[in-house]
């Protein structure tokens, strides 16, 4: 095994996939060796190996089952950077993120089994310990668990549906129905009733983690000036939940070989810690926007058809995972990586796998019919972030550009890739690599409605809202900034001049320079505070985890220039000096006080504890 992790280079071209079933489908890797020296190669590739990580990235976990047995359990890169200990696959933990909301899935079923809930049950009926004037009970209306489990306010399983907020408030509500059912805390029953049943031996679940002979978590990093530095682990406050650590901050850790264990009794139900039939019931679809489309499972998500897949992923600060099961080839993979910039190497490898295993189909390539193109074409924004209060900013990580190209495919920009689709039928479209699908719902007039990726059912875009397009947002930034610029360069000019003309002049006299010098300090404070912006902005992620130093800073200068701006405006009246440009200024001000607050950056971000 440790010759074949040491030849990627033959084994990432390898011609052998894998055996193939009875009618005609690859039944995925059958040789762990094989497997082994494919996925060193894929690793080689990007410049990871076991021995030693690359300046930009710190480590990576892989885990891979097939029938009932690890076929691979391999660690590349280091746990800690500083004192170079290595990714032990049985001992290391790597937080999983939203993973970790699989484990509330499977509590909530264990509820099903035993009759206590339903599908279609009313939750407001079930959370009996809320008092009625609580916030949580005031907004539930007729939400049901079905809705709570596909994102939708549509009880119609074949109807898009109103998406709600997926990354908010619903996975802690999850856990406060489990907690309502159960009688018991969301920790103590996760341990009684989910992991040690399971034989989940390293989990965690919140953070930080007591380090022991058998237990080493990770240390996640982020990227800053081409260099990669810890992230530090914050102890929870004493107003932090237990269920809200698990939902929202992705406290929960585990160990390669505990989610190998996982991913084998999903594949393969022994009765552990539910009956067969029960774990089997999480792979039945509750949603899906089209027949031929992936959907929304309970606890998971559809990823393909054709072999039908499903998991999930969990991305939160320093760390970036994905689950993935194939049913009827009773395969499974886990992925996690400990740094910001591990989402590539992770998408890359679990890319590679498919492909490599599961051979995509690409489409007949025709011209788009039905329909015009212009009927396609368009901005388009995540539903699941489109309304939060919290985290708005995360749009532009999730904004997508569809256009007709020069060859007269429909071309998906603005993700990881862009990507060219051809049409199949209507309004489903297949890349030309055959990786993926995407088709566009449309409302009952028959109006496009939104846009559905094959490997994100639970994450639609819609239409994207004039304010929120990026060409909007560049003017409505680029316009006060220009503004600034030119008063900030008048009013120098104007102080300099200040300084040798008579005290005849227009422009002397010491009310005069007090106006002057305050202008000149309010637009510059605001010109640094967007200076300071941009690189807060280029990482949104680290916006909607909780990461705000700079944002702080940045938004304290832009919030002192402002407030400057009111009392220069006051002076100037007084002494009855109103010059068009520097009341254009306060106009400039105004303006980005507005788009500061459409994106939420005020109010909450400011005054949450990092």
């Amino acid at each position: 095994l440790m010759l074949a992790g040491s030849v990627p280079c033959h084994a990432a071209s390898a011609p052998w996939i894998g055996e193939v079933s009875d009618d005609g489908e690859s039944a995925g890797p059958v040789n762990p060796i094989e497997l082994r020296a494919f996925v060193a190669g894929v690793m080689a590739q990007q410049h990871i190996n076991s021995e030693v990580g690359t300046p930009g990235f710190a480590g990576l976990l892989v885990t891979v089952v097939k029938d009932g047995r690890i076929f691979l359990n391999q660690g590349y890169g280091f746990a800690d950077l500083a004192t170079r200990e290595r990714i032990d696959p049985e001992r290391t933990l790597f937080q999983i993120g939203a993973i970790g909301q699989l484990f509330v899935y499977l509590g909530l079923q264990q509820q099903i089994v035993r009759g206590r809930l339903q599908l279609d049950t009313p939750l407001h009926s079930v959370l009996h310990a809320l008092p009625q004037d609580d916030p949580w009970r005031a907004g539930l209306g007729t939400l049901t668990l079905r809705q709570l489990a596909t994102f939708s306010a549509s009880n119609d399983a074949q109807s898009p549906g109103r998406f709600v907020d997926a990354a908010g408030a619903l996975p802690a509500l999850t856990v406060q129905v489990l907690e309502s059912l159960s009688g018991e805390r969301y920790a103590t029953y996760l341990k009684r009733r989910l992991l040690r049943p399971l034989g989940l031996r390293h989990t965690r679940l919140v953070q930080p983690i007591e380090r022991s002979w058998d237990i080493r978590p990770a240390l996640g990093y982020e990227s800053i000036a081409g260099r990669l530095a810890a992230i530090p682990i914050n102890a929870p406050t004493d107003g932090q939940t237990d269920a809200l650590l698990a939902a929202l901050a992705g406290g929960m850790s585990s160990s390669g070989l505990d989610m190998a264990q996982l991913m084998i009794e999903l594949l393969q139900p022994s009765g552990a810690a539910l009956p067969p039939s029960g774990m089997l019931a999480l792979r039945e679809r509750l949603y899906a926007v089209d027949d031929r489309m992936p959907g929304v499972l309970f606890g998971l998500d559809e990823y393909a058809l054709m072999p039908r897949s499903m998991g999930r992923s969990g991305d939160t600060a320093g760390f970036h995972s994905a689950l993935r099961l194939y049913p009827e080839q009773r395969l499974g993979i886990f992925i996690a990586t400990n740094s910001d910039t591990g989402a590539r190497a992770r998408d890359q490898l679990l890319r590679a796998l498919s492909q490599h295993y599961f051979p995509p189909r690409p489409p007949t390539r025709r011209p788009i019919d039905a329909r015009g193109p212009d009927d396609y074409s368009g901005w388009y924004v995540s539903r699941n972030v489109a309304s939060l209060g919290v985290g708005r900013t995360a749009i532009w990580l999730q904004i997508r550009r569809v256009e007709l190209d020069a060859d007269g495919d429909l071309s998906v920009s603005g993700g990881p890739v862009s990507t060219r689709f051809v049409q199949l039928s209507g309004d489903l479209f297949r890349s030309v690599d055959g990786s993926r699908d995407v088709f566009f719902s449309r409302g009952a007039t028959g109006q496009l409605s939104g846009l559905h990726f094959s490997d994100a059912p639970a994450s639609p875009y819609m239409p994207a809202p004039i304010l929120d397009r990026p060409a909007v947002t560049l003017v409505w930034v680029a316009l006060p900034t220009l503004w600034l610029l030119l008063n900030l360069a008048f009013v120098s000019v104007a102080l300099w001049r200040q300084r040798g003309l008579a005290a005849g002049s227009r422009l002397a006299g010491r009310p005069d320079v007090r106006v002057d010098v305050v202008w000149c300090i309010a637009s510059a404070a605001l010109l640094a505070g967007l200076l300071m912006l941009l690189p807060v902005l280029a990482d949104p992620g680290a916006i909607t985890v909780g990461r705000l130093t700079g944002l702080r800073i940045a938004l304290t200068l832009l919030l002192f220039g402002a407030l400057l701006v009111l009392p220069a405006c006051a002076l100037m009246w007084r002494l009855r000096r109103r010059h068009w440009m520097q009341w254009c200024t306060l106009l400039a001000a105004l303006l980005l006080l507005l788009w500061l607050g459409h994106w939420q950056l005020l109010g909450y971000h400011y005054f949450v504890r990092s």
